[in-house]
């Protein structure tokens, strides 16, 4: 073989597709790639750049990731290569694909250092190393693992990553490659928000970019699944569910990424961390209280707004959430006694003088009067019921498709936003009447009662008393 064949055999080999397709077997037969595949792997360099793979579902795009961390693994000594996803199930996918790849290539098998090889951990002889890990609730299982400055971090199905996990996870890459690869979800979270970050490389493949897929099963496709799941897995869109209450546009629009958003673990009450107006003429903070039925369990919620009588805008200034010590809630003040609460109302009180307090008092009437009677707050308040959670609702949409109400970027209340979804209850007059399901929706009980001061038309005008309902 002379130097320039074999000049021309290793710039062939540095291109990754073609690395993939001359260099690894996959169950036994060469890989062959389709051309989207192709395009992705020659687009991009996993040990440093930012990407995101929106993709539906059974296309390939798991196999495409596992073939480019060979490729890197192969090529570049001492690096680290992660694997995450929410489940430990779907982070082994990835990594038996890639252990998959090197098994059946003989040449690539004799490069694994099988005597320090692990179930969960692939090492090469080239000091690199494969590692799949699950997410959970916050990625604390990952501490004291990086892949900074040299290797990459997969975050396999991102969709499903929770924001807490991917925003720890984001410490483990400093300085290296960065890959989410998923069928979206929902529009919010962490992998929607990748996916519209200018730094990050995007590329989305829908069902029909796959050969894989043909035409006459996207057509079956369409015909049974759901129009909101059909736009997930099948066209790689991000979808609100059926029956959503808020629209998703609406709900980003709302956001205020310059408002402050509440770290349980870091909160203080410094005056100087609320970027906060005083109080004056044409402004007043508005209170919302959402009072949990059992201290014990669920999270009492809290939101403080800014209301601008002149702009008829809400802003929210400040908010907190409370649970007791038995809770299994995320982001949230651990207390098992009332008054504590109350201490830390009384604490937001001094940087945000109170000029309404709505307070859910159907959980806990004693504790609205306690607010009213003994510290003097100036409270209304709220009896939820069917009829009564229907119209605040109703409002609170109303606010946000008028762009009259700002929020902050925290990933529990959109969540909550956005799954909030309603059924509609034939009545024993043959009238129709909403009823909401969502598993928790404590932050948007709490933003739709703070919504009250605001007017949207004549038949909502409820700026000082939520009575007019």
């Amino acid at each position: 073989m002379t130097v320039a064949t074999l000049n021309r055999l290793v710039r062939k080999l540095n291109d990754p597709a073609t690395f993939i397709e001359t260099m690894i077997r996959f169950q036994g037969k060469p890989v062959r790639l389709y051309d989207f595949q192709k395009e992705i792997a020659r687009s991009i360099n996993i040990l440093t750049d930012r990407v995101c793979i929106q993709k539906a579902r059974q296309i390939g795009g798991s196999l495409l990731v596992a073939w480019l961390i060979v490729d890197s693994a192969y090529k570049t000594n001492n690096a680290t290569i992660i694997i995450v996803s929410k489940t430990r199930e779907q982070a082994t996918f990835i990594a038996q694909y890639v252990r998959e790849s090197f098994e059946s290539t003989p040449m690539l098998a004799k490069f694994i250092d099988r005597k320090k090889t692990t179930k969960h951990d692939l090492r090469l002889k080239n000091e690199t190393l494969i590692l799949d890990r699950t997410a959970g609730d916050d990625a604390s299982n990952l501490r004291g693992i990086s892949c900074r400055g040299r290797g990459c971090l997969v975050l396999d199905e991102s969709a499903y990553v929770k924001s807490e996990a991917t925003e720890t996870l984001l410490h483990v890459c400093h300085g290296a490659g960065l890959l989410h690869c998923s069928t979206p979800r929902r529009p919010y979270g962490s992998f929607y928000d990748a996916c519209r970050n200018p730094d990050y490389s995007v590329f989305k493949i829908p069902a029909s970019g796959s050969p894989r897929i043909t035409a006459e099963a996207i057509a079956a496709l369409q015909r049974e699944l759901r129009a909101s799941q059909y736009r997930t897995d099948v066209l790689a869109e991000f979808a609100a569910g059926e029956n959503s209450v808020f629209d998703a546009e609406s709900v980003d629009k709302a956001i205020d990424h310059s408002l402050p958003t509440f770290d349980a673990e870091r909160f203080t009450f410094q005056a100087s961390g609320f970027p906060f107006s005083s109080a004056e003429k044409e402004t007043g903070y508005y209170y919302a209280l959402d009072v949990a039925r059992s201290s014990a369990l669920d999270p009492w919620v809290l939101y403080i707004g800014e209301y601008n009588q002149k702009e008829n805008h809400v802003t929210v200034r400040a908010y907190a959430a409370w649970a007791g010590s038995k809770s299994k809630h995320k982001n949230v003040i651990t207390t098992d006694d009332p008054n504590e609460i109350i201490r830390d109302i009384n604490r937001f009180r001094e940087s945000f003088p109170c000029r309404r307090f709505y307070i859910d008092a159907t959980a806990n009437e004693f504790f609205a009067d306690h607010l009213a009677n003994q510290f003097l707050y100036p409270v209304e308040k709220v009896i939820w019921s069917t009829g009564r959670k229907q119209l605040l609702i109703e409002h609170l949409s109303t606010c946000l498709d008028a762009g009259k109400v700002s929020i902050p970027n925290d990933s529990t209340l959109i969540q909550q936003l956005i799954d909030i979804a309603y059924d509609l209850k034939r009545q024993p007059d043959e009238s129709e009447k909403k009823i909401y399901l969502a598993g928790m929706d404590d932050h948007v009980d709490a933003m739709s009662m703070l919504c009250s001061c605001v007017t949207t038309t004549p038949k909502y005008a409820f700026i000082d008393s939520i009575e007019a309902w």
